[in-house]
This record gives structure tokens, C-alpha cells and sequence, in this order.
């Protein structure tokens, strides 16, 4: 991948010297940066249901809950609640 189209090339650097605690501060920054840009989520996650996931709630009735170790753990939930269940 080329220096300019990694997400690094649009946030600035961390400070120089930077503590431990100002280092995960600037992750933080970092990631909220461009997890809230929804063009660089879309270009980089499957908002689309896991197959596995949709199968195991079909014909479910709503209210029961299920617990599912899965990486996608945001968009797993937005699915969940908007499919009622």
C-alpha cells in the first residue's frame, strides 16, 4: 500500500517523545478519527450480517437473548436490534 492511501497519511503524527498515557490518547483520537468517517468504514468493513449469524436467528421469536463471540461485535449488535430480536 502506497504511504498516501494508508489512514496515517490524513491524521497527524503522535507527539515526539510521547508518554505511554498520551500514546493511547492519540490511539484513541486516532481510531475514533476514522472509525467515524464513513467512508473509510465502508471501504474497509462488511457491514453485511454474518451468514452464520442470520441462519442461527431465523424463525427465532424476538426477546430471547443470544450470545455470540463474534469479531464484528458493533455491527452484530445494529443488525440484531434492527432485525427485531
Amino acid at each position: 500500500m502506497h504511504q498516501s492511501d494508508t489512514p496515517l497519511a490524513t491524521y497527524p503524527p503522535p507527539p515526539p517523545n510521547a508518554t505511554p498515557a498520551q500514546q493511547r490518547e492519540y490511539e484513541r483520537g486516532r481510531w475514533n478519527h476514522f472509525l467515524l468517517d464513513a467512508t473509510w468504514r465502508r471501504t474497509r468493513f462488511n457491514e453485511q450480517p454474518n451468514t452464520l449469524l442470520v441462519e442461527a436467528v431465523q424463525g427465532r421469536q424476538p426477546g430471547k437473548a443470544l450470545d455470540m463471540n463474534m469479531e464484528r461485535d458493533a455491527m452484530l449488535y445494529t443488525w440484531l436490534s434492527r432485525a427485531g430480536r
